[in-house]
């Protein structure tokens, strides 16, 4: 009996995974904000920082997202 259970929570999970990444893919504002994280990641490594800049501003932004 617990086979079956955990396969039908695997099937849910695989329903729910595949329904959120066509949620995801069809949001114009989410596509437009993976845009925008794309380009910001591309400005940050082309600055002309040292390391210990880098991880200063890596660790700001963290803490940031762990507040979200």
């Amino acid at each position: 009996m617990s086979e079956l259970k955990e396969l039908f929570k695997l099937a849910a999970d695989s329903m729910k995974n595949r329904t959120l990444e066509e949620l995801l893919k069809n949001d114009t504002e989410y596509q437009k904000r993976t845009v925008e994280v794309r380009q910001a990641h591309k400005a940050f490594k082309e600055l002309d920082l040292t390391e210990e800049q880098r991880k200063v501003i890596e660790i700001l932004i963290a803490k940031e997202n762990e507040r979200e």
